[in-house]
């Protein structure tokens, strides 16, 4: 049995963490994430909100291409995140800018997310993000309310 978060990581060696590979995929998964610093990817993975830790690991690798795998992984840091790619685009907002960089495998398109700068993230970011969305929402109708009534308007001057 194998972690599929790594220990070094805070992957705990509970049922829902475990997996049985075979000694080639084994070697494979362990030299994938030899390739990052499990000190940092530690540090990751303690972070409360799912938005922090796809920040940090973007921010943390800035200029590099990160497999959609890692970031699914980091998402479930404290449970399975169904939804990790709303969660990813919402970092917008904040002003982060991420790369998508597809490539054609045979019949399918890979995905890659890339980091184009740092920003200061706001404290307790999700709430950060659920405010920044409500307001907008109240903007999109105050919005969309005007556009009503210079509808009304024009009309009603015919």
């Amino acid at each position: 049995m194998t972690a599929k978060i790594p220990r070094e990581w805070g992957g705990l060696t509970e049922a829902e963490n475990l997996q049985t590979l075979c000694t080639e995929c084994n070697q494979g998964k362990k030299a994938f994430f030899a390739a990052f610093d499990s000190e940092q990817m530690g540090h990751v993975m303690t972070l409360r909100s799912v938005h922090e830790r796809l920040a940090k690991i973007l921010m943390l690798n800035v200029g590099t291409s990160i497999d959609p795998d890692v970031l699914e992984m980091v998402t479930g840091g404290d449970g399975f995140q169904d939804d990790w790619k709303k969660r990813f685009r919402e970092l917008r907002y904040t002003g982060l800018e991420v790369e998508v960089l597809k490539r054609k495998v045979g019949k399918r398109v890979i995905a890659a997310y890339r980091a184009l700068n740092t920003v200061d993230l706001p404290n307790e970011l999700s709430k950060w993000i659920r405010t920044y969305e409500k307001d907008r929402e109240i903007r999109n109708r105050a919005e969309s309310s005007l556009d009503l009534d210079s509808n009304y308007l024009r009309l009603s001057n015919l």
